[in-house]
């Protein structure tokens, strides 16, 4: 099977030339769009990743009818609704739980409720305080070169406020002495 998977990976990085090619020129989105797009499937598919842990875990930390997350749901669900929640309910309420955690938003409706289901829940919030950081970051990036012009004239206007400050300093010289000004010379 990790053959196969190998297999399926390689014939993805094989195809994503022409996938970004059709969407670059035939539907005309920009590389920033593209990696946004990319960013929210990658934030959606580990959102399914961690509710999928979240949602199997129950059946593992159940140790002689501990309470569980999962009871808890079922129990809730039961007096709302009257009868038992398909599968399909208590993933969604996986999933809610884990987009909860990964924004940090965190309601707490929904809480770990043996040693080992807040043991995995303090590691699943570490990781995921990771994955929003690199989202946030990757995020702000794309905004920042979202407007190259922009960026060219800022760039341009902070060189020229410099010489105009340094007369004797040139433009090509700059950097080397202001070079936390202008790292992009360097």
């Amino acid at each position: 099977r990790m053959l196969k998977l190998t297999r399926c990976l390689k014939a993805a990085s094989k195809v994503q030339p022409y996938l970004q090619e059709l969407l670059m020129g035939r539907f005309e989105l920009t590389y920033a769009k593209m990696q946004v797009g990319a960013l929210f499937v990658f934030l959606l598919f580990y959102t399914h990743v961690q509710a999928c842990f979240w949602g199997l875990l129950s059946s593992f930390t159940d140790f002689g009818g501990a309470p569980t997350w999962e009871k808890s749901f079922i129990d809730d669900y039961r007096a709302n609704n009257g009868g038992d929640p398909s599968p399909g309910d208590v993933y969604v309420a996986a999933l809610y739980w884990s987009a909860m955690t990964i924004t940090s938003i965190g309601y707490g409706e929904m809480l770990p409720l043996n040693t080992g289901e807040r043991m995995i829940c303090s590691f699943l919030m570490l990781i995921s305080g990771m994955v929003w950081t690199y989202i946030l970051g990757t995020a702000a990036g794309i905004a920042a070169t979202l407007e190259p012009n922009l960026v060219l004239f800022r760039t341009t206007s902070a060189l020229t406020a410099v010489e105009n400050a340094f007369p004797v300093c040139t433009a090509a010289s700059a950097h080397l002495h202001l070079p936390h000004v202008f790292p992009f010379y360097s």
